[in-house]
């Protein structure tokens, strides 16, 4: 069970601040202009937020959350081949990175409080998971710039 909370805090939090620090930059790479990327990701940063204040609804109402997580996921996924194969759609790919990432970075942090039998081993689990997650991925940012520096922007 830690394990997998730890993986799901480590990705979404990887993910969350590589998008957050150098998605600005792909985008400009893109032929988009400063001002324009810094405008995306302020939209992607809003419908994050939006998403993630609708999600933990989805999980009171939904049974088992695996349906939610592989909606996410896929829509993640769905926004990142998006932003690779189409950055002049990068308006909307801000939206749907920003759906995908508000619930995912939800489901990871509920899943911390649904898997604990009490609330004492939810903080345990919480302090545990996040603090290794969190150091984990502070490599995200790093990682992705590579990948963008390589794949020659």
């Amino acid at each position: 069970m830690s394990a997998s909370c730890r993986a799901a805090a480590t990705m979404s939090a990887a993910r969350c601040s590589a998008m957050a620090s150098i998605r600005a930059s792909l985008v400009g790479d893109s032929g988009v202009g400063a001002a324009a990327a810094g405008w995306l990701l302020f939209v992607f940063q809003a419908v994050a937020v939006s998403t993630s204040l609708a999600v933990p609804a989805v999980l009171r109402w939904a049974r088992d959350q695996r349906a939610v997580a592989t909606v996410g996921s896929v829509v993640l996924l769905v926004g990142y081949l998006g932003l690779l194969t189409a950055p002049g759609w990068a308006l909307l790919w801000s939206v749907v990175l920003g759906l995908g990432g508000g619930a995912c970075l939800v489901l990871a942090l509920a899943f911390l409080s649904l898997r604990a039998e009490d609330a004492t081993v939810a903080g345990a689990l919480s302090a545990m998971a996040q603090s290794i997650g969190y150091l984990l991925a502070a490599a995200g940012p790093v990682i992705f710039g590579l990948l963008h520096t390589i794949s020659s922007g």
